[in-house]
């Protein structure tokens, strides 16, 4: 006869006794049984397992809106690093991406711009260098990313012809 691991279990924890040993009455009389033919309670220590989460966290400045009233939206940090100082659509401030306007898309809030997957970017951002006085929002990414990584994206944007205002500065 073959008993199984549960079947050892069953008589080491006092579990109901299996019908193939309905003759023994209780679990000493199965365990005797058992042992009779050789086979021995035993005890399996398992390693305890545990789970790492990593978060990875993009540091982005923080700031008070800004507007273009002077021809230019200032930068968020001291070291100029690609990341310019919006403001959002309740009136917040913003550190975002600069990018061209004729790459931008209108809003008027920021779910606008979370729910098109064609949007160019996930913040609303008000009163920035493209608007000529009509307060349209414009959608802006709204984490700055590595600063060579947005001049390479605003040499494309002059490579194809989207040359002009952006969102952080007016052309003079």
């Amino acid at each position: 006869m073959t008993f199984t691991e549960v079947d050892k279990r069953a008589a080491a924890y006092g579990d109901p006794i299996p019908s193939y040993a309905s003759a023994c009455t209780d679990a000493d009389q199965y365990s005797s049984a058992c042992s009779c033919i050789g086979v021995t309670p035993s005890t399996t220590t398992l390693a305890a397992t545990s789970t790492t989460v990593y978060t990875i966290v993009t540091a982005t400045p923080t700031c008070a809106g800004q507007t273009c009233a002077t021809g230019f939206i200032p930068s968020c940090d001291q070291d100029n690093t690609g990341c310019y100082c919006f403001t959002d659509s309740v009136g917040d401030g913003f550190c975002g991406e600069n990018a061209p306007c004729a790459s931008l898309t209108p809003c008027e809030t920021d779910d606008d711009c979370t729910s098109s997957p064609l949007s160019s970017g996930d913040t609303c951002a008000f009163s920035t260098c493209c608007s000529d006085g009509d307060e349209q929002g414009l959608c802006l990414v709204g984490v700055c990313s590595n600063p060579s990584s947005n001049l390479m994206k605003m040499a494309m944007a002059a490579r194809n012809g989207l040359v002009g205002d952006t969102a952080a500065f007016r052309a003079q």
